[in-house]
């Protein structure tokens, strides 16, 4: 939502009730899971 929407990772954060590190650490994650599948 943040690439496709706009948002900033507060605004993504109050919309899903989460904390913005967590936005930060989940966005991470899948960063690193697409990296690798990308690089297959």
């Amino acid at each position: 939502m943040c690439y496709l929407e706009g948002f900033s990772y507060d605004e993504l954060a109050a919309h899903m009730n989460v904390e913005r590190g967590t936005i930060g650490s989940r966005l991470h994650r899948i960063r690193a899971v697409l990296k690798k599948d990308l690089s297959r």
